[in-house]
């Protein structure tokens, strides 16, 4: 396709391409002009991933690729449920767990390490990532234990360090961490392996964008731009299953 093409080009020719491949950390934020660049950087992401998901989805109906089947069919599939989920819890949480701490201090390292204490005890523990269960005091837990840990001016300078010095490595290693806690939410199939790269790179795409986001604009653009994405498939939803 000419024009997706053109998109695809454009995209990674553009200032946000150029950072997801060399990115680097900075504490000054873009005070200007943020709602059309990130509009713009929204329709991209869409664009790109549509293409990627749409193509999966035909060649799952063409029986090419074999049905991908969410693992978790509990609250999270109820009509009523999933927007609350989806759309409001989601990208607050992962914002904060994923890409909070890209601009280093101590509430933003000890909140980001608190959320993500908790995926990854879902990784560990394979328990539903929104069930209502012991689980859920792991961020409070985590956010009392490391504010006293890192109450020493020492400690944060450290780890101040650390993500500044090593901010492109920590910054794919996020993507990627995000990119996994997604996708085990499909059942992954030996038909499925040839073809990870449709069901991975819209996740993997969608992670480099908002670490961009947050780290030129702020957590709250991340925030929102995350709830955005996350509305279109659930009005698609709507709109092709009523």
């Amino acid at each position: 396709n000419p024009y997706f093409l053109q998109i695809f080009l454009y995209f990674f020719i553009s200032n946000s391409g150029y950072y997801i491949f060399n990115p680097s950390y900075q504490d000054i934020q873009i005070k200007t002009s943020k709602f059309s660049k990130i509009l713009w950087l929204l329709i991209l992401t869409i664009a790109f991933n549509g293409v990627i998901i749409i193509t999966r989805t035909v060649l799952i109906n063409k029986g090419i690729i074999p049905l991908l089947f969410f693992k978790d069919t509990g609250l999270i599939a109820s009509f009523w449920f999933y927007p609350l989920i989806v759309l409001i819890i989601c990208p607050i949480v992962e914002e904060l767990g994923f890409r909070l701490f890209f601009i280093p201090n101590r509430i933003n390292i000890v909140i980001s390490i608190s959320f993500l204490l908790y995926f990854l005890s879902y990784l560990i523990f394979s328990f539903s990532l929104f069930e209502i269960n012991i689980y859920l005091t792991i961020p409070p837990v985590s956010f009392l234990i490391f504010l006293l840990i890192t109450l020493k001016s020492s400690t944060i300078r450290h780890l101040n360090f650390l993500i500044t010095k090593y901010f492109k490595i920590i910054f794919y290693l996020s993507a990627i961490f995000y990119t996994y806690v997604h996708l085990i939410n499909f059942r992954i199939e030996k038909g499925h392996i040839i073809w990870l790269p449709l069901i991975f790179l819209p996740y993997l795409m969608l992670g480099l964008v908002l670490g961009y986001i947050r780290v030129v604009f702020g957590i709250k653009y991340s925030i929102i731009f995350h709830f955005v994405y996350n509305t279109f498939p659930f009005l698609l939803s709507l709109f092709f299953l009523g």
